[in-house]
């Protein structure tokens, strides 16, 4: 039973990994603050990786202006980054206590 509950969390850490490096451009183009140009994989690429899906953001941070008047973003970079390796370690705890 403890195999069958490692390899379920080494598949799931593995999909998480996968998942989250599915979302970084291949390359970013910042032509000023309102235009940038993030590149992807093809259709045709990702059909050959075996994950035909449509490139969606990871999550959508706004930038908005605050009480005082200045720029601010709707969520911080840092929390969203955060978020995302909390639940990395998560997963890299779990096979720790398998083991």
């Amino acid at each position: 039973m403890q195999d069958v509950l490692l390899f379920m969390t080494e598949a799931s850490v593995k999909r998480f990994v996968k998942t989250i490096c599915s979302f970084v451009p291949i390359s970013s183009e910042i032509k000023d603050s309102f235009n940038v140009i993030n590149t992807f994989f093809t259709e045709e690429q990702i059909k050959e990786m075996g994950a035909p899906k449509e490139v969606i953001p990871l999550f959508h941070i706004d930038l908005m202006l605050g009480e005082d008047g200045r720029p601010k973003y709707s969520t911080s970079g840092y929390e969203a980054v955060q978020t995302i390796i909390g639940i990395f370690e998560s997963g890299i705890s779990s096979l720790h206590e398998i083991n």
